[in-house]
């Protein structure tokens, strides 16, 4: 506040100086002596408050970085589906198994699968999705670097069990693939990827 009144008193001055300025032009009453007194004031005055101004800007500036609040990220939620096919009776239904991956920053994973039951009515001969059937697994991940082709890549290397076997899942460090084996991973085997839809960041407190 102090360097607003400052900022302010020095405008005016300046205001001041060079209607003062201009008025003895006017009149012819100032003589060369006095009007280059005048004019040394009045670029004093003008650098002064350009100066101000400039500190006056760069405060503000500092003070509304300061009050942004830095988020701490609480986990990764990547989103993603594969998309299925049944074909019979020269028909084709389509549907996608859907997923959701959660990578906690503690090196926790949560896997949600939603993966419908599909079925053919054999006197329509349609087909439709009778039940959704959910999954929720958990798991560690941690990040790793592995020989690619001639160069290392980073990734992040998701375990967990379904039940049935031990997985390892492997997500690109971009968040945009996902591979469904670390070997399909290394190879870049476009028949066992899929591209991550969206990627939702979740922060500490929401």
């Amino acid at each position: 506040m102090n360097k607003f009144m400052t900022f302010l008193a020095v405008l005016w001055t300046f205001l001041y100086l060079a209607s003062c300025g201009d008025a003895g032009k006017q009149a012819g009453d100032s003589t060369a002596t006095d009007q280059a007194a005048t004019d040394t004031l009045v670029a004093s005055a003008v650098t002064d408050t350009f100066n101000l101004a400039d500190e006056s800007f760069n405060d503000a500036e500092t003070n509304a970085i300061e009050q942004v609040p830095v988020k701490e990220i609480e986990a990764l939620a990547l989103s993603f589906k594969v998309e299925k096919r049944e074909d019979g009776f020269g028909k084709t239904f389509k549907y996608s198994d859907k997923y959701l991956v959660t990578l906690h920053m503690n090196g926790d994973v949560e896997v949600h699968m939603e993966l419908p039951d599909v079925q053919l009515d054999v006197y329509t001969e349609e087909y439709s999705i009778k039940t959704v059937d959910t999954y929720d697994f958990q798991g560690n991940w941690a990040q790793r670097s592995q020989k690619r082709g001639a160069n290392y890549v980073d990734y992040f290397d998701i375990e967990f069990n379904n039940g049935a076997r031990n997985l390892n899942w492997c997500v690109d460090n971009e968040c945009k693939f996902i591979y469904f084996t670390w070997d399909a991973f290394l190879k870049r085997n476009a028949d066992l990827e899929c591209k991550i839809q969206k990627v939702d960041t979740i922060y500490v407190g929401n």
